[in-house]
């Protein structure tokens, strides 16, 4: 479905029914990558209305002209939620740049926001500020890894903690639905 906030077209999916529960997604993803790893929670979780959206100028949503900043990106999700949530609290779950929207939100709203999520949080912008443990890779399956193209292969070592085939499809099919 698309919904129109501030001249922007806004794409957006609600999976269930009962409490809202807005899926915020990071930076320059969409809408597949909350629904690859949330809808395996809600399996056997009832009771939860999620509705994922592809913020403005991701995956399928368009961004107008006058869309500059992130607090413009605020505005949008904010007459988004007033749109499509209306005067119904809510729970937001948001990863990496989802996080920072997450937090406006509640900055805005804090009386709608019934509970937060966030994993893999940006705090810190700029690479010169981010203080990051040594990446230690967990599994290698080395069979698959030297099936990829090389570009291929040096973009999932350079961040994959599990380089296998299933981490692989995963990164491809809900993260970055565009060629490498």
């Amino acid at each position: 479905m698309f919904c129109t906030v501030n001249d922007c077209e806004i794409y957006y999916e609600v999976v269930g029914e009962g409490k809202p529960i807005l899926m915020l997604h990071g930076f320059p993803l969409d809408h597949q990558m909350m629904k690859g790893c949330m809808e395996p929670i809600f399996k056997h979780r009832h009771g939860w209305k999620r509705i994922y959206f592809d913020l403005p100028g991701m995956g399928k949503s368009k961004v107008a002209d006058h869309v500059k900043c992130t607090d413009d990106i605020v505005d949008i999700v904010l007459g988004f939620i007033k749109e499509v949530i209306g005067d119904e609290n809510f729970v937001i779950a948001g990863e990496s740049y989802g996080g920072v929207m997450a937090r406006a939100i509640i900055y805005h709203q804090p009386k709608k926001v019934d509970g937060l999520f966030i994993f893999c949080p940006a705090t810190k912008f700029g690479e010169e500020t981010i203080d990051l443990p040594t990446r230690n890779v967990l599994r290698i399956d080395e069979d698959f890894v030297n099936t990829l193209e090389k570009d291929e292969k040096e973009f999932f070592q350079s961040f994959a903690v599990v380089q296998n085939k299933y981490t692989w499809h995963r990164i491809k099919n809900e993260c970055f639905q565009v060629s490498l």
